[in-house]
């Protein structure tokens, strides 16, 4: 029989069984709530991404309802992004601006001269075309549709000082751009396709003007070399593309052509600049002062020169914010030149000094260990802001109701011949170089299509005019130069796209390997050289333990 204290013990053992045993199960009867949930989930399924496999890329009824799945993904988020902020950013505007009428509905205006033609230039690129036409084209429709008066209540003077923030921006990210490539060996051939062709083309236009239109001499020339620049935003785009494709990577096509445009686009500012300093009426009297041709070309230089090589040391490598102050740096510098120059009457030493400064500050900055290419993604972003408000701008100055057809007709035609010159001068200047004929003949079509320059500087000569409030003959011709620059958009810059994508893979090689980018070809050969040098030893090892 079991004593007192074994019952004790049997009894404490069970309680310490039961405190250590999982609770019972107890099975409820799900709830009228949880029921309904769970067949509404078993619905909303048949809607989820993860459901669901990617279609082909030819099926584009299927890509469509797959874009439509949740969570909102690909395009779909992005439009959906672009809806949330763009509305929010309104109501945002119009809660702050609401007491001051005049100042919200100016704000109101540049602020829908930024949305549509974002979205403008969104379908156009949706549409294999270049975006900044689709942003043009909005413009233009923002300014002629009946009852939708925005361009009234754009201030002329916002519109300006916002559009030389564009070609702030525009100047910098040249400047940028070529501290990238080392052209040492490629440089002659470099400039010689940079400034060659521009003065020729721009000189042509300048003499055929006069011949056809007769407009005064010095705004001959204005309007050539307003249009004798070329677009780099829609060559780079396409070079890229073929670049990944493994078409023209030995020869340096893609560093040809793209340093080749940003040079050209600064000889043309530069010159369209000098002539327009020349050439804008001072006291009711064309003012022809020389010495602003010679203070043009040396005033950038040393300002520019000097303050490049002085900022490339601040801040100092190891700030942790050293990329955020380098770009503000040169944002500021930037448009102090640009913007003092154009109040100064001298237009060219801000284009060169804005160059020259970006230029030999970034040379500096990249050869850093760690760099942060800060100054490059920072002007890319300011870009994709600025870009739809530079073609929104210039396409909501043009009222067709204004439009002259035999004017129109004459650019057309003025615009194809001053192209066709420009491709052939192309051609020429690159007679005795090692590029072999189908490279000639490629590069000479990149050359074709026309759009930041003649955005930037089609408007440029109008605007100062009515800042100092001229009127007449010379507004007319300051006129007729936006309409050239407008035409020469729309006429070249799908036309180039297209040649340059169906042409591109006809004229150039396509390597066997295909390299992401340069860096990856110097870590192979690196690589490979490690591995030699490896082998080496290790057979000079294996001699000297036989000898």
């Amino acid at each position: 029989c079991a004593t007192d204290e074994d019952r004790g013990r049997i009894h404490s053992d069970m309680e310490t069984a039961i405190e250590e045993s999982d609770p019972p199960i107890v099975t409820k009867r799900p709830t009228l709530r949880a029921k309904y949930s769970a067949i509404i989930w078993s619905y909303c399924q048949v809607f989820l991404q993860e459901n669901h496999p990617e279609p082909e890329q030819d099926k584009i009824i299927e890509r469509f309802k797959y874009a439509l799945l949740c969570p909102p993904h690909g395009r779909m988020s992005f439009l959906l992004t672009f809806f949330v902020l763009s509305s929010t950013t309104g109501i945002g505007l119009y809660s702050l601006l609401s007491h001051y009428p005049g100042l919200l509905h100016k704000t109101m205006s540049l602020y829908s001269i930024l949305v549509f033609p974002l979205v403008g230039g969104y379908l156009a690129k949706y549409a294999r075309m270049p975006g900044l036409l689709g942003m043009l084209l909005v413009g233009i429709i923002m300014r002629n549709i009946p009852y939708f008066d925005i361009y009234s209540h754009v201030d002329m003077a916002w519109q300006a000082r916002l559009r030389w923030v564009c070609v702030v921006v525009m100047l910098s990210r040249s400047g940028v751009t070529l501290s990238k490539f080392s052209m040492e060996n490629l440089w002659m051939l470099i400039f010689r396709l940079g400034t060659v062709p521009c003065i020729v083309e721009g000189s042509l236009i300048g003499l055929i003007v006069r011949g056809i239109l007769g407009i005064p001499w010095m705004w001959c020339f204005i309007l050539g070399f307003s249009l004798s620049g070329n677009a780099p935003n829609i060559i780079f785009p396409c070079l890229k593309k073929m670049n990944a494709n493994g078409f023209g990577l030995i020869k340096g096509i893609s560093i040809i052509d793209i340093a080749a445009s940003h040079i050209d686009n600064l000889v043309s500012y530069t010159l369209f600049g000098v002539l327009l300093g020349l050439s804008i009426p001072r006291e009711g009297i064309l003012g022809y002062k020389l010495s602003n041709v010679i203070i043009s070309s040396f005033a950038g230089i040393f300002y520019g020169l000097p303050l490049g090589l002085f900022i490339r040391y601040f801040p100092e490598k190891a700030s942790p914010s050293a990329g955020i102050l380098r770009l503000a740096i040169v944002l500021t510098l930037n448009t102090t030149a640009v913007v003092g120059s154009i109040n100064l009457g001298i237009p060219a030493a801000g284009a060169v000094a804005s160059v020259a400064l970006t230029y030999i500050a970034c040379h500096k900055w990249r050869r850093e260990e760690n760099y942060d290419d800060m100054v490059t993604r920072g002007l890319d972003h300011l870009w994709y802001i600025l870009e739809p408000c530079l073609f929104g701008l210039i396409g909501i100055q043009i009222p067709i109701s204004y439009l002259d057809g035999g004017v129109v007709g004459y650019a057309i035609l003025i615009i194809i011949l001053g192209v066709i010159v420009k491709m052939g001068t192309s051609y020429l200047v690159m007679m005795g170089t090692v590029l072999n004929h189908n490279e000639k003949v490629f590069i000479a079509i990149t050359s074709l299509p026309k759009a930041t320059i003649q955005a930037a500087l089609g408007a440029m000569p109008l605007d100062i005019l009515i800042k100092k409030k001229f009127e007449g003959e010379v507004v007319e011709v300051a006129e007729t130069l936006l309409i050239f620059a407008v035409l020469s958009i729309l006429i070249t810059a799908p036309l180039g796209a297209v040649l340059i994508n169906v042409f591109g893979p006809r004229l150039l090689p396509k390597e066997t390997m295909v390299l992401g980018n340069l860096t990856n070809a110097v870590t192979i050969v690196e690589h490979q050289i490690e591995m030699i040098d490896r082998k080496c030893y290790e057979q000079e090892v294996d001699l000297n333990d036989e000898k």
